[in-house]
């Protein structure tokens, strides 16, 4: 098979597979994604709201029967949250923490006013990349602000201080 035509062939199949639950695929694994600080943005609400975009980021928590929380690794802006829940009970079967996942679906807030989650609902699984990774973990001290909080939604976080947690209503989905 000449070069081009198998070049053709496998840019194909990674095209036909891009809306199935592939893992073997590492073409899928090198496409184009929007940064999870871009989903994000800097305000209290996505700028990509209502949008389908596609993602990638290693799984640092499972929250079964809900979904999953991913962050974008290396370093970002301070001022936009690097981390991002992704709403699919289904897939949160799947997911194993230090996998970094390739997938796309539609970005809603979840929750009201200035309190919402930055979530990705409807998702595709498009590739699991790499099994193995470290989880992102982000130095944080208090207090913080408004923005601040923000800026960390989502994300692993360590304080390097004692700590009293309260009022842990939400605990139980990782926030």
């Amino acid at each position: 098979m000449a070069p081009g035509l198998l070049l053709c062939v496998l840019l194909l199949a990674a095209c036909e597979e891009r809306h199935g639950n592939s893992t073997a695929n590492p073409a899928l694994c090198l496409a184009d994604t929007t940064p999870i600080e871009d989903v994000q943005g800097e305000d209290w609400r996505s700028p990509l709201e209502g949008s389908r975009q596609a993602v990638a980021g290693v799984v640092t928590a499972v929250v079964q029967e809900q979904g999953f929380y991913i962050e974008q690794s290396g370093p970002g802006s301070d001022s936009r949250s690097q981390g991002l829940f992704v709403e699919a009970p289904a897939l949160a079967r799947q997911a194993r923490t230090g996998q970094r996942w390739a997938l796309e679906g539609t970005v809603a807030e979840r929750g009201e006013r200035r309190d919402t989650t930055t979530t990705l609902t409807d998702p595709v699984l498009h590739a699991i990349c790499e099994e193995d990774l470290p989880l992102p973990l982000t130095e944080a001290s208090l207090p913080l602000t408004g923005p601040e909080r923000e800026a960390l939604e989502s994300m692993r976080l360590r304080f390097n201080a004692d700590l009293a947690v309260t009022d842990v209503y939400r605990s139980d989905r990782g926030e």
